[in-house]
């Protein structure tokens, strides 16, 4: 997009929802950020002055899509939203069922608040012949991993739907976009933000979920895999407008970021090797 294009971001007052809104504006773009609550933070400021208008876009508000609509009023056109905000949940199925509530709120942040975010915004893109849905996902809605079974249901559920929708809206000029990143330092997993860790139970200390969990706690996996935020929001930014690393190439739905790629290819490889060792099982039952 060469002309300055309206940017909505929603949870973009930290992590790569914060750096996606800073690259966007690098790039010449009208960035109309959204966040839950209105107290003031460095990122705040930062991205302020650097042009970005706040607004409050709790995804668990009752009128996600009367706020996305006066956003339209606003500046006339909405040409990129980008579906960011969310949080994790760490622990294991039988630990999260005294948290069940718990679950039904990760669900609506993560999953419901999306959808409808984009229900809002399709109709707008429609009639003014075009625009860019950018869904946030993650490595863990293609691949889960012990002691994240709710967070990886969210991500599963978005990739889902984004598959379904890119379908629908194509015809309209609307492109869509799963956008999967790895472990990235950008403070998704601290508990004193948004995350959610609910404590193992004494069967499970030990086992592969517990030390997953505790990897995940103590920074490990983000050391050992992370992807520098920064650069993915370069990415992300690049890949709508079809500049940089993409001015000469065809980007697909999706988008995978950081080393856990290569997790995602051999469980490709996996699952396709199960499949034709299966094949002449599951034609069996073909009339």
């Amino acid at each position: 997009m060469s002309a300055p294009s309206v940017w909505l971001i929603t949870g973009a007052s930290r992590g790569l929802g914060f750096e996606t809104a800073k690259a966007a504006l690098k790039a010449g773009h009208i960035v109309v950020a959204g966040r839950r609550g209105s107290k003031s933070t460095t990122q705040v400021t930062e991205l302020e002055s650097a042009g970005a208008k706040w607004i409050e876009l709790d995804m668990m508000l009752s009128d996600i899509e009367s706020i996305i609509t006066k956003v339209e009023k606003e500046y006339g056109h909405i040409d990129v939203l980008v579906n960011n905000a969310g949080y994790g949940v760490g622990g294991t199925v039988e630990d999260l069922r005294t948290s069940i509530q718990t679950i039904r709120e990760v669900m609506e942040v993560n999953v419901m608040g999306p959808i409808r975010a984009c229900r809002a915004v399709i109709p707008i893109m429609r009639q003014q012949g075009g625009g860019a849905i950018v869904n946030i996902s993650s490595v863990s809605g293609i691949i889960s991993y012990p002691g994240i079974s709710a967070y990886s249901c969210t991500k599963h559920a978005l990739e889902g739907f984004t598959e379904s929708l890119s379908k629908e809206i194509e015809p309209f000029k609307i492109r869509t976009l799963l956008v999967e990143p790895g472990s990235m330092p950008t403070g998704f997993l601290d508990t004193a933000l948004s995350a959610v860790n609910v404590p193992r139970s004494e069967p499970y200390l030990g086992t592969i979920a517990d030390m997953v969990l505790s990897a995940a706690a103590g920074g490990e996996l983000v050391k050992a895999h992370g992807g520098s935020p920064v650069l993915a929001a370069a990415r992300i930014v690049e890949a709508v407008d079809r500049t940089g690393v993409f001015a000469d190439r065809d980007i697909g739905l999706r988008l995978p970021l950081g080393k856990e790629t290569q997790e995602i290819i051999d469980w490709g490889k996996d699952l396709a090797k199960h499949a034709e060792e299966l094949q002449e099982i599951a034609v069996s039952i073909a009339v």
